[in-house]
């Protein structure tokens, strides 16, 4: 799986893509957590985005869910809102 990352400006209205992190984000969210908070940290970021992906029902599936597991792991690894 291959998470990507990006900044934005001071005014947040304009991202620019940064990296791809890849692990398994499925299985082992925490490790995908952890390399994206170093870049957290790394880049002195004010609060952290996550993509939350909805079914065309506009119901939560699989991917919402890892989604999700994700964001509670980088949540408790980050001091910035996730």
């Amino acid at each position: 799986v291959r998470t990507g990352v990006a900044l934005s400006d001071g005014a947040r209205r304009v991202a620019t893509p940064l990296t791809t992190v890849t692990g398994d984000a499925t299985a082992r969210p925490g490790d995908v957590a952890a390399a994206v908070a170093a870049l957290v940290a790394e880049h002195a970021a004010a609060l952290v985005v996550v993509g939350w992906p909805l079914g065309l029902s506009g119901r939560e599936g699989a991917a919402a869910h890892t989604a999700r597991a994700f964001a509670e792991a980088l949540a408790g690894r980050v001091d910035v809102p996730v």
